[in-house]
């Protein structure tokens, strides 16, 4: 990465909203109130050098984020190298986009990452210029298939169909929903990918 004046070209903060996909999918499906989702505005750093999504523990634990079994291993642009848990369920809604990630847990750290996967998922541009993110077309997503029949998946982002509250600095984050609530079928999951 080109180094300008003690900055890195391409690197530049922002501010961007995450919330935990399993509570949007639970409102969509009647189980919680919408205003119970657990969902954060938070800063981060968009860094096209990085790869993937990087929260700070205290975010992730905040939203109640389902955790991967494993670790992953990340390495560093300064060569150091560490073993990470990796958070499951991660909604992130950036300039009127959004899509469900993993993102490696990073426990000191206290702003977002934002890498490559999310850049090309939401398909943005990064223009280092002006320190922004824009759209590759404004009104559609191109999307890449790799499947050799050149299928799409019908939905890579879509804005949610479930209408959020605006969120600001002084509203709280939603308290957890109750331990009692219950899980749908892997079947019933992916009903409504059926009906597309």
């Amino acid at each position: 990465m080109m180094i300008v004046e003690g900055q890195e070209v391409g690197r530049f903060a922002l501010e961007f909203e995450v919330a935990n996909n399993q509570d949007i999918n639970d409102a969509l499906k009647g189980r919680i109130d919408p205003a119970r989702i657990r969902r954060k505005k938070i800063k981060g750093t968009v860094d096209p050098g990085a790869t993937l999504c990087v929260l700070p523990a205290s975010v992730v634990k905040e939203l109640g984020l389902p955790m991967n079994k494993g670790k992953v291993r990340v390495r560093y642009a300064d060569g150091r190298r560490a073993d990470r848990a990796l958070a499951d369920e991660v909604r992130v809604f950036l300039q009127g986009r959004e899509a469900t990630f993993n993102a490696i847990v990073e426990p000191k750290r206290e702003t977002a990452l934002i890498g490559a996967v999310v850049l090309e998922t939401l398909d943005l541009l990064v223009d280092s210029r002006r320190e922004r993110l824009v759209p590759r077309d404004p009104e559609i997503i191109e999307a890449k298939s790799n499947d050799p029949h050149g299928a799409l998946n019908p939905h890579p982002w879509r804005p949610s169909q479930l209408p959020l509250p605006a969120i600001s600095e002084s509203t709280p984050l939603a308290s957890p929903p109750p331990p009692d609530r219950r899980r749908a079928s892997p079947a019933a999951a992916c009903a409504p990918c059926r009906d597309d």
